[in-house]
């Protein structure tokens, strides 16, 4: 007699703060995890980004200005060897996967340039985009806008998948996130706390409480249920409840 598998355990979201590290230099700006570390900047009035294609060759950096540049790291030449001038407003956010690049604009769109097809697509949103990201199985795309939504697109056609609201966004550049497993997505929001929603039923699952001030910068660990968190002058590191740091006694 063959028995029904168990069902697997829902992964768990970070709740538990296990580390604060106070900058000493203004508001930071953007945190990121780099490989299994986290790393923070602090980038003043500029607003710059930049990151690595999966091959290594190439870097993009996006400003205030509607374009994206990319050169080629190996030559070392300063002259831009593309632009992606297709924006028709300020270039928030730009993300990078394999052979892939993936930016949202102020002027209310998502644009995916496929490098080695030599294609653009574009999916028109409507409000500013904020944010934007690859899921993690690389079939949907994920974009915050200054109309307190977050919205998840098909890649290939560009179909609604779901929308998601509760966080506040109206003002200010908020990052949006999907967790290690692909099952939530999340948002920082202007009211100090950082929402997650179920992908797929589209309820609010989590509404983390992470400071007094706008919640400026997020970033989702790619394999563990670990959360960077910059809000005002200060990064925070978030874990699962059953999480024991290093070092605990109870360990």
């Amino acid at each position: 007699m063959a028995f029904p598998r168990p069902r697997p355990a829902r992964p768990e979201l970070p709740r538990q703060r296990v580390q604060t590290l106070q900058c000493g230099q203004g508001a930071v700006r953007a945190a990121r995890f780099n490989g299994e570390t986290a790393h923070h900047g602090d980038t003043g009035d500029t607003g710059r980004e930049r990151g690595e294609t999966g091959d290594g060759g190439r870097e993009q950096e996006l400003g205030m200005e509607a374009t994206v540049r990319c050169w080629d790291c190996r030559s070392r030449r300063p002259d831009p060897i593309q632009v992606l001038d297709e924006a028709k407003d300020g270039i928030s956010s730009v993300k990078l996967s394999g052979h892939e690049i993936l930016t949202g604009s102020v002027d209310g769109r998502v644009r995916r340039y496929d490098l080695r097809a030599g294609q653009l697509c574009s999916d028109y949103i409507g409000s500013p985009i904020t944010s934007v990201c690859f899921s993690k199985d690389g079939q949907c795309v994920l974009a915050a806008s200054l109309d307190s939504t977050l919205r998840l697109l098909d890649k290939d056609t560009g179909e609604l998948l779901g929308e998601y609201t509760g966080h506040r966004s109206t003002t200010y550049r908020l990052d949006c996130v999907l967790n290690e497993q692909d099952t939530h997505v999340g948002c920082a929001s202007e009211d100090g706390h950082v929402y997650f929603w179920d992908l797929l039923e589209g309820s609010l699952a989590l509404s983390l409480p992470v400071g007094q001030g706008v919640v400026q910068s997020l970033a989702f660990h790619p394999r563990l249920p670990c959360l960077l968190v910059a809000t005002q002058g200060q990064v925070t590191l978030w874990r699962e409840d059953t999480f024991q740091p290093e070092g605990d006694p109870d360990t």
